[in-house]
């Protein structure tokens, strides 16, 4: 009887939040009572559900939902997709909910006082919300953490506040950061608006210190930094490197900016590695269709 009467009451639950889905007014018309239906249910939704609800409670309910998200960050029974769903989520809205000094000293909280480091390192990512300066100082803490994961985690958050202050912070840490930070610091000192030109300079010195564990991955933000003639010299030089990762990864930048000429095509056709070939021959179709 007790597992009749729980279908029963998780069906109920499933068709009231479709009804709330379906008419976003009825929220604001049952208020408190919808709130709670939709708590109890954001837990055991799917990821599409989860979405739609997140999307509705963001507009109609920012704060009610900014602690139910927080609630979850820490439930021991959520799975680990929804709570990692969850960080995200709390990044998002953030900077529009009422109270965010509390939110960040709650996140705070959470990172100074718990031991799991999945759930330190969520928090970490739900503190990396546009502006949130507050969060400067326990992030600028946590680049010393020691452990890799948290380091590189803190690094991510702080440039998604999308602070031009803090690219010298980070620049200055590379200098002395462990291999794996100073990766991420790389990876995203493209983002900073209004210091691209400081960014390539020192992804260009970088790529000529020659080091092939950071070279490809540099290469690859140099397709997102845009078409320059810095970006296309850079690419262009590593055409001849002796790793064919670098060569092919450099070769297919160069055909996604338009830059890759039927002479530099003609080059790879002749490139001791399989895949390159291959590449050149997909390229000469791509480069004859411009």
């Amino acid at each position: 009887m007790a597992t009749i009467l729980k279908f029963r009451d998780g069906r109920r639950l499933k068709s009231k939040v479709a009804r709330y889905l379906e008419d976003p007014s009825l929220i604001a018309d049952e208020g408190d009572h919808a709130i709670t239906v939709l708590a109890r249910a954001f837990k055991w939704a799917s990821m599409e559900d989860r979405k739609r609800m997140f999307l509705v409670l963001s507009t109609l309910a920012q704060d009610e939902l900014c602690w139910i998200l927080v609630r979850l960050l820490e439930d021991n029974e959520a799975d680990e997709e929804l709570k990692d769903q969850v960080a995200i989520y709390l990044s998002v809205i953030g900077a529009f909910v009422s109270n965010p000094q509390l939110l960040n000293k709650k996140l705070n909280n959470i990172i100074e006082n718990t031991d799991d480091k999945d759930t330190r390192i969520r928090a970490i990512v739900a503190l990396g919300w546009e502006e949130n300066t507050l969060s400067i100082p326990i992030l600028a803490e946590l680049l010393h953490d020691p452990d890799s994961e948290i380091q590189e985690a803190a690094v991510t958050a702080m440039c998604n506040l999308e602070d031009s202050r803090l690219f010298g912070i980070l620049t200055d840490r590379m200098k002395n950061a462990p291999f794996a930070q100073k990766k991420a610091i790389l990876y995203n000192l493209w983002r900073f608006k209004g210091k691209e030109e400081e960014a390539l300079k020192i992804y260009m010195e970088e790529v000529d210190r020659g080091d092939n564990a950071l070279k490809v991955d540099i290469l690859s933000i140099l397709m997102k930094m845009g078409d320059s003639i810095e970006c296309e010299g850079v690419l262009r030089a590593h055409l001849n490197d002796p790793d064919p990762e670098v060569r092919l990864l450099s070769a297919k930048a160069l055909l996604e900016m338009e830059k890759l000429t039927q002479e530099d095509v003609e080059s790879l056709m002749d490139d001791p590695s399989m895949k390159i070939k291959r590449f050149a021959i997909r390229a000469v179709q791509k480069i004859d269709g411009r």
